[in-house]
């Protein structure tokens, strides 16, 4: 083969190359975080929990997410509200596959529920305060938790999936993700984000359940406010920390009564 020839093919095959590199959407990274809300009621203008989210990563490619809500004020003395949930999953090449899930309240309401996801058969295992059932492990499923990350990712890459198949340990739902406006300036605790706001629906039977969604680019679409139909409760970012990024308000609030102080 000529010389000139063998050395146009090699130019060519770099070029090539590169063009499909560029046209490949990059693979979103997990960065690990740290973010508080706070619960407000909109009936009473008051503030009525707070809740914590935190992103570890553990060994290789394992996460953790967890979440832990508790009631304040007047709230907490009625109910002792605690929940706490954890979501055990792998991140592969952009691809986040849940291990395990579990769920548990405390307080006048007593309540434990957990998934168990058996991938190399299929199967999805169920504990719902110790009724347990076994289902067929549909593609893509993932626990309520792990699916905020999930749209997260989505929403980085551009492209949000037409179903969103989840569990919270006690059952399966579908969901659907909208896009309602593409860029909006939510005002919050932290200041105004600009911020996509999406609707959540449940598709699946039962009584329809929307949620009002808005994520913010700039904190990799992490939900600062979100706002449900079924119930008369807000909740909103007060403070978020990544190895890269720490906001928070000029003033810092203090803590409600009983709840460990954030700052």
């Amino acid at each position: 083969m000529p010389r000139r020839f063998t050395a146009f093919h090699e130019w060519l095959c770099v070029v090539l190359t590169c063009v499909l590199l560029l046209a490949t959407p990059a693979v979103p990274a997990l960065e690990p975080f740290y973010a508080e809300y706070k619960i407000s009621s909109k009936r009473m203008g008051i503030e009525v929990g707070r809740l914590e989210r935190r992103l570890e990563q553990e060994a290789g490619n394992r996460y953790r997410y967890q979440a832990s809500s508790s009631a304040v004020g007047l709230a907490d003395l009625l109910t002792g509200d605690r929940r706490n949930e954890h979501s055990l999953f792998v991140y592969t090449a952009g691809v986040l596959q849940v291990l395990e899930y579990s769920y548990r309240r405390d307080g006048n309401k007593q309540q434990y529920r957990q998934a168990r996801f058996d991938w190399d058969n299929a199967r999805l295992f169920l504990d719902n305060n110790g009724t347990q059932q076994e289902l067929e492990l549909q593609p893509g499923t993932v626990d309520r938790l792990s699916s905020e990350l999930v749209f997260m990712q989505h929403l980085q890459r551009g492209r949000l999936a037409p179903v969103y198949h989840i569990t919270n340990g006690g059952t399966v739902h579908d969901y659907r993700l909208e896009v309602l406006q593409q860029e909006t300036s939510v005002p919050t605790p932290l200041g105004p984000l600009q911020s996509i706001q999406l609707l959540r629906r449940r598709t699946t039977s039962g009584a329809e359940r929307k949620t009002l969604i808005w994520c913010a680019p700039e904190l990799n679409y992490l939900p600062v406010r979100i706002e449900g139909n079924t119930d008369a409760f807000v909740a909103e970012l007060i403070y978020y920390r990544s190895d890269t990024l720490e906001l928070k308000p000029s003033r810092t609030p203090a803590a409600a009564p009983g709840t460990p102080g954030l700052y």
